[in-house]
């Protein structure tokens, strides 16, 4: 086991793609951490406005900033380059639109000195929307082993929040696997858990930005699939008699897909929830994780049915009354679907906002709040 040392040093691996209005602040917050043995490595992924030139100006600034610039190539191969090039033993996530406060890396260092068995630090957050960090959403409450349970529905893990020892986690290089674009993040926190524990910090140490370009808007079919996809994986590795894409098959567009079809997946649903493969707290955990997994399927069941349709499938299996109003929306919050929702208003107005600053200030418009 290597003992990590307070001065060790952070890679801070900051993948970015077209983001000139927010890559400025993004990098003035790492470059005023009180934890100051960093290297910031951002990855300029074939960039179209001027993301690259507000890196240059910042890297003149601070030696601590690394460039790479080339073609788009997505962000699973940036994840994976800043990886490969980092210096450090522990890596930090941020996007290139999130905002780390002062204290977050120090904290995290701390954190991953104090337990030498853990893997993986992240931290609770502060929801940013339209500049407001005011969106509400509960903690995971969740430590340690519990993440395995909570990884066979979903990651409850923030990736910008992240940083892990690459000793500890006990997984070779390529971190993030191209298989699962778009839910890589949750691909690679499931496979940390089966070999190391992860500890989540309680406090809000990041600023997630929510905006209508942010990847669960712009791909959201396909990190659905990928999602559903490991959660099948997941189910089947723990010994759940779980069929060939039983719930990603929703996210596909099959013409022929019938009610007795959604009947037949929730009866699966309901043959899961009644296992009696946890008990006591690992129970509690198991049927908190399965009910943001059934508001998520819900909500995926419901683009291709009738939300009554679903509601009343769910019924003739006795699963309506985990699918109660403010048991959704609690899901949906714990899971960030609420952030998600909340992305979803910004499609038309971070557009007209756009449109209005431009009009304002002209080719500055970006410079200005």
């Amino acid at each position: 086991m290597v003992v990590l040392k307070d001065s060790a040093l952070v890679s801070v691996v900051v993948p970015c793609f077209n983001a000139q209005d927010y890559v400025a602040e993004a990098l003035s917050s790492l470059r005023n951490q009180t934890y100051e043995n960093i290297e910031i490595i951002a990855i300029d992924d074939g960039s179209t406005d001027e993301t690259l030139d507000f890196l240059s100006e910042a890297a003149k600034q601070d030696s601590r900033i690394k460039i790479v610039t080339r073609e788009n190539r997505g962000l699973v191969a940036s994840l994976n380059e800043g990886v490969y090039l980092a210096r450090g033993r522990l890596i930090a996530r941020m996007d290139a639109d999130d905002i780390s406060y002062p204290s977050r890396i120090a904290r995290q260092v701390e954190c991953l000195n104090a337990h030498p068995n853990v893997g993986l630090c992240c931290t609770d957050y502060d929801s940013m929307v339209l500049g407001f960090r005011t969106f509400p959403h509960p903690k995971a409450d969740v430590q340690g082993d519990e993440y395995k349970i909570v990884h066979l529905f979903h990651t409850g893990i923030v990736h910008p929040t992240v940083m892990f020892n690459l000793d500890q986690i006990g997984i070779a290089a390529p971190l993030y696997r191209e298989k699962y674009r778009h839910a890589e993040d949750f691909d690679l926190f499931r496979r940390i858990s089966a070999h190391s524990n992860i500890y989540q910090l309680p406090e809000k140490l990041v600023a997630w930005r929510i905006n209508h370009q942010s990847v669960s808007r712009i791909h959201a079919k396909e990190m659905l699939r990928a999602h559903f996809s490991i959660v099948e994986e997941q189910l089947e590795a723990f010994g759940f008699d779980v069929q060939t894409a039983l719930f990603s098959r929703f996210c596909s567009n099959v013409s022929d897909m019938t009610e007795f079809d959604l009947d037949q997946t929730f009866e699966k649903i309901r043959a899961i929830f009644l296992s009696g493969k946890f008990a006591g707290r690992d129970r509690f955990v198991f049927e908190n994780a399965f009910d943001i997994f059934l508001m998520l399927f819900f909500r995926l069941a419901s683009q291709r049915f009738s939300t009554s349709l679903v509601y009343a499938s769910a019924q003739r299996v006795g699963l309506n009354d985990r699918l109660r109003q403010k048991d959704r929306l609690k899901a949906r919050l714990s899971l960030g679907l609420g952030d998600w929702a909340a992305g979803s208003l910004l499609d038309t107005v971070g557009i007209w906002q756009q449109k209005a600053k431009a009009l304002m200030y002209g080719s500055d418009a970006r410079q200005r709040p």
